[in-house]
């Protein structure tokens, strides 16, 4: 490596764990304790693998795609196998040259950082220590034969340049569907943005795991032209969510399965509604219900999106309408 790409070293109270930031100017951060000198020779070459790989520019290239299709469960899955691959090979590269006691020391200064990262890591980074639940594989790895490299380093290059593929082809899918043509685009797009957020909110539990999802109804279901300047429409969403463990999800609140193992969108509050402006293929969310919510003695479907109106700060719009909501499912 030349001298002038080697990165500067400093000590942060804030960083969770040794790790390499920064394409232009890389630099790699030590939490703030005490190291042993095998413990720093082994961080060093890990994280001096990394930049020698350019492992951040493919992090900063998993992380763009993301951005641009939040809405597709695939490219997170993808993502997530990407940064596996790259510690997987970033460890095979460094044992290489390794004996066995030195993969020995290797693997234990592996388990010291996972022990003491107290925080999650960031996502333009790479980092020494990455989930508790992959250190098995990885230590498992270390000690396999010195063909293991160039496995993962095959399989991680097949897996980024699918990704490209499969981005390229979601964004051309992507134009066609805004077409004014095809007034469903927005909205399918805001359904998936709902059913990554419960896959978060699933996955926050370190042992839950969400392989596969998708969206199994998505009807309109009423729409109101006296409620705002602007005509209203809701839509009940029906989805499921494929736990890699079923036996790891606790349900509660109503949550129910299916006969098939997968998740569905049902919880205590019933289904969820997703509420928006819609014009020209063009959705604008206003905020979602649950079918619980739903009571005529409270007014029904009308008067619940009406307090969501008030509730996320639109203008009401009262103007007397000869024209009543056209009632479809409520």
């Amino acid at each position: 490596m030349r001298n002038e790409r080697m990165p500067r070293l400093y000590r942060n109270t804030l960083a969770p764990t040794p790790m390499l930031i920064g394409m232009l100017r890389p630099v790699i951060l030590l939490p703030d304790r005490e190291y042993s000198e095998i413990q720093l020779q082994n961080i060093l070459l890990h994280e001096l693998t990394h930049l020698r790989r350019h492992d951040l520019i493919v992090k900063w290239l998993s992380v763009l795609e993301g951005e641009l299709h939040w809405f597709n469960p695939v490219v997170y899955l993808v993502r997530r196998e990407i940064d596996r691959a790259c510690e997987l090979a970033c460890d095979g590269a460094v044992i290489k040259c390794l004996d066995t006691v030195g993969r020995q020391n290797y693997g234990d200064t592996l388990i010291a950082m996972v022990a003491e990262a107290k925080t999650p890591k960031t996502v333009l980074s790479t980092t020494m220590c990455e989930e508790k639940k992959a250190l098995k594989e990885r230590l498992g790895a270390i000690m396999k034969s010195k063909n293991f490299t160039r496995k993962v380093l095959i399989f991680s290059s097949v897996f980024f340049a699918a990704t490209l593929f499969t981005t390229v082809l979601l964004g051309a899918s992507g134009m066609q569907k805004s077409s004014p043509n095809d007034g469903n685009s927005s909205i399918e797009s805001i359904a998936w943005e709902v059913i990554n957020n419960e896959i978060l909110n699933y996955e926050q539990t370190s042992e839950v795991e969400i392989i596969d999802s998708k969206i199994s109804f998505l009807e309109l279901v009423n729409e109101f032209d006296n409620l705002a300047d602007r005509t209203i429409y809701v839509y009940l969403l029906e989805y499921r969510l494929l736990p890699k463990d079923l036996s790891k999800v606790i349900l509660a609140g109503g949550m129910r399965i299916d006969e098939k193992g997968w998740l569905t969108e049902w919880s205590s509050m019933g289904q969820p509604l997703i509420v928006v402006f819609e014009q020209e293929g063009n959705a604008e969310l206003i905020g979602l219900l649950r079918t619980a919510e739903i009571s005529e003695k409270n007014g029904g479907l009308e008067a619940a999106v009406k307090a969501l109106l008030e509730e996320n700060g639109f203008n009401l719009s009262f103007g007397e309408s000869p024209d009543t909501p056209r009632p479809l499912l409520f």
